[in-house]
This record gives structure tokens, sequence and C-alpha cells, in this order.
């Protein structure tokens, strides 16, 4: 009786934790590679939806474009799957490259394989003939039993304690098995003592039982397997369960939970952490120009662009060094990370998180954005609205800074050389250290402020034109 009930201790366990695990591993699947001969300086229009864009520069007269999933083992069903979900196409010469690479959402394709993934794990993890007549036979004995329906709803309501058992391994299933059999030994009675030793009698029954005592070895060391995996990846917090109900082809339906990883491409938390990601890739030759027209996901430029003409909505921009003087950035919706831009027109719109490490000459337009500068050299002419503005530290080179600024928070850092000062402020508030010299002017709420530190003659300005703002010189 008690190695019967045993047996259905585990089958309570198994079946419900027979989960269907994925989990995924880290690769790269590639679906498009492609070597291009082009001319020293061709130009790269590409247009992207939901895609990781990388522009990496070198000095070869060859362009590399690369189009790949990049997080998950995929099989080739799953990789033809995802082509139906992703467009990358491309036409190019010697002197042009036409690139457009249209993806769907990351979570829909991720949920579009999850789910073609579980439908073929159902349909093979459903239940063979022979595997059918074992539970048949393990159900018609249970029947036998006489078990109540009061002690089958205690057991259904039993739960698994996961890290407990992550812990103690065996012993807790051991625990686990015990605390089952006391709800049916509470039971037990002259019919059940009966028809246990009608059953021990019976060679017959007695085949399928080993049988089914081997196939619930093999599914407990499955489930151990599963377990131990899930362990692993519970530490690793770019790891998650999804659960989904399963309808079977007899009409019923399960409830499947099943691991996923967040791999995400940017860490400079950009705004889509995708499930899966997919990446376009091209190495160009360095003195290309280039025009990006993209939204969702993020574009990457790994090495010293020139010659940018670049249009973000919801996709982030994490860029090494932005070079020469024809260069137009255009951000809306997702963060900016710059290290270096040397000349060029910047505009950002409703971006909470922008930081430029320095910055040689620039025309900046903002609008309910957050920038944050670490140091300014050379001529800047800044517009801001409905934002806060930081400048860290004016440099050596530093020439002129022309400001209009409207609800705008503004920070900056006192130079250390000399400079010239005029400010014009409307329901405005300035607020300056001790060593500027100035002389102030307020008519009719509005601020005049002229001054200057260190020499009056020097051709080093800051003009700063405010509206509704705060400015303060740290």
């Amino acid at each position: 009786m008690r190695k019967l009930a045993i047996y259905y201790c585990k089958v309570l366990i198994l079946s419900f934790f027979g989960l269907t695990t994925t989990a995924l591993v880290a690769q790269k699947t590639t679906l498009l590679h492609e070597k291009l001969e082009v001319n020293a300086k061709p130009s790269l229009d590409l247009e992207s939806r939901h895609t990781r864009v990388i522009i990496e520069t070198w000095n070869q007269n060859r362009t590399v474009i690369e189009a790949y999933i990049e997080g998950v083992d995929l099989s080739d069903e799953q990789v033809e799957q995802i082509k139906k979900l992703w467009g990358v196409s491309f036409k190019a010469d010697k002197d042009r490259i036409f690139l457009r690479s249209f993806a769907r959402p990351a979570q829909q394709i991720a949920y579009e394989l999850q789910k073609a993934t579980l439908n073929s794990e159902t349909a093979a993890d459903y239940p063979k003939p022979g595997e059918m007549k074992l539970m048949k036979n393990l159900l018609a004995e249970l029947n036998a039993l006489n078990i109540t329906s009061s002690a089958l709803q205690k057991i259904s309501k039993l739960k698994f304690d996961y890290s407990a058992y992550q812990k103690q391994g065996k012993e807790y299933l051991r625990a686990y098995e015990n605390l089952v059999l006391s709800f049916l030994e509470d039971k037990e009675n002259a019919a059940v003592l009966q028809r246990q030793s009608e059953l021990q009698k019976n060679a017959a029954n007695q085949t399928w039982r080993q049988e089914l005592e081997r196939k619930m070895q093999q599914m407990e060391a499955q489930f151990n397997e599963r377990i131990t995996a899930w362990s692993m990846s519970e530490n690793n917090s770019n790891t998650h369960l999804k659960k989904e109900v399963v309808e079977h082809p007899d009409g019923r339906k399960t409830t499947q939970i099943f691991m996923v990883s967040t791999l995400s491409p940017n860490a400079n938390k950009a705004p889509e952490k995708a499930l899966i990601v997919p990446i376009v890739k091209v190495k160009i030759p360095s003195q290309s120009s280039i025009k990006i027209k993209q939204r969702y996901g993020a574009l990457n430029l790994e090495k010293p662009v020139s010659n940018l003409q670049v249009q973000l909505a919801y996709a982030s921009l994490k860029a090494d060094r932005i070079i020469g003087e024809n260069n137009r950035v255009e951000v809306a919706y997702a963060p900016v990370n710059i290290n270096f831009w040397e000349h060029g027109e910047l505009h950002i719109n409703y971006v909470k998180q922008a930081e430029i490490g320095k910055v040689k000459s620039m025309a900046l337009r903002a609008n309910a954005s957050d920038l944050s500068i670490e140091e300014w050299n050379g001529f800047g002419r800044l517009t801001s609205t409905f934002g806060q503005l930081k400048i860290l530290k004016i440099g050596a080179d530093f020439n002129r800074l022309d400001m209009n600024l409207s609800n705008t928070d503004l920070s900056i850092a006192m130079p250390k050389l000399a400079f010239e000062l005029n400010y014009t402020g409307s329901k405005s508030n300035l607020k300056l250290p001790s060593n500027i010299k100035v002389t102030r002017d307020n008519t009719y709420g509005t601020e005049l402020v002229t001054g200057f530190f260190k020499d009056k003659t020097t051709d080093n300005r800051i003009n700063i034109d405010v509206k509704f703002s705060k400015v303060v010189f740290n």
C-alpha cells in the first residue's frame, strides 16, 4: 500500500512539475552576412524598426553587413519563422548602400517562437499509447483504494516549496511524499487492505507496476534536471518565468510554466529589454556619410563617425566619437550617451537621460529633456524648454555660449578663464558667485545683468536669455 501511495505521490508531483522548461542559452544565429567592395566615401542609407543597429567604421574600402539574432539557441524551423517576422533587405553599388530592417517587436518575436515551441513540445510530451495504458492501470488501482474526495482535495491544495527542494533535494521529496501519505493512511480500512492483498497476489499486475516504477524513475530524473536548471537560472537576474495555459487534444487544459532569458542589448537603460534581439551590424569606411532613420531599438556607434544624419524615436543612442562638422542628430523618447561631440546639431525631445562627455562645438535644441555635459569647449548655441541642463566644466578652449532657456533649470560650472556675462531674465532667478563683477537693472519684471570675470576686454562670452527659469553658476 505504501509503495503504491508513493507512486501516486510521484504522479502528483511530476504531473504538476513536469513543466515545459526552455533554458535559453546565449548564441548568435546569422540570417544575413554580405561583404561589398565600395569606394572610399560611400553613403549609407539605413531605415529600421525594432532593431539594434551597430555602426563600426574602419580604414578599408569594404562594407560588411550582418543581420543576426543574439540571445537564444534556435532550431532551423525557428530561424525560418524569424525570417517571416523580421524583414532585412539591401541593395548597393560602390557609392551607395540602402539597408532596411523591419522587425516585429522583440516581445512578439519571443512569444511567437515560444508558442511554437510549446505546441511542438506539447505534442512530443503527450502520453504514448503504452504510457496511457500504464496510467490507466494506475488510476484503476487508485480507484479501488476508495480514497475519499476530501483527501484528494487536501492533496490537491498542497504547496511545493521550491527553495526547500533546492536546499534539501531528495529529503524534501520524501517529506512531501509522507505528507501525502498522511492523508491516505487516515482513510485506510479493511476494504483497502483486502484490495492490497489481492493486488500483491496478482503477478500480472506486478508486471505493469514494475514498468510504472521504471517510468516514474525516468520522469523523476527529468524533473530533477529541470528543477536544477531552474535553480541555476533563478540566480540570473535576466531570467524569469512565464506561464501559459495549453489546451490538449482531448480538451484538457493544463498550465505550463517555462523560463525565458531576458537579454538586454544595451546597458544604458535602453527602453527595450528584448527577449530575442534582432541586430544589424554594418562596417563601413571611416569617411562614409551615414543617414539613419530608426524607430524602437538602439543605435550604437562604436567607432568615430562623421557626416551623420540621424533620426531616432524610441531608440537609444550610444556613441563613442561624433566628429566632423556635418552632423545632425535627433533623438526622442530614449536615452542618449555620447563620449565626444566635435561639431553639429543635436535635437533631443522628451529625453530624460542624456549624457555627453566633451563638447567642442554644438547647436543644441532640447525639449522636455534633461542633459548633462561633462566638459564644454569652443562655441555653443543652446535652446531648452521644460528641462534641466548641466554643464559640469568649462574647458580651456571655451569661446562663446549663447543660451535661450524657458522653464529650464541651468547649472553651469564657473569658468576659470576670463569671460563677459550678459543676462536677460523674465520671471527667473540668477545666482552668481561674488567674484563676478556685475551691474543689475530690473524693469517691469525683466532683469538685465552685465558683468565680467577677470578681464572685461576678453572675447569669451556667455549670453543668457531666460524665461521662468533658474540659472546657477557653481
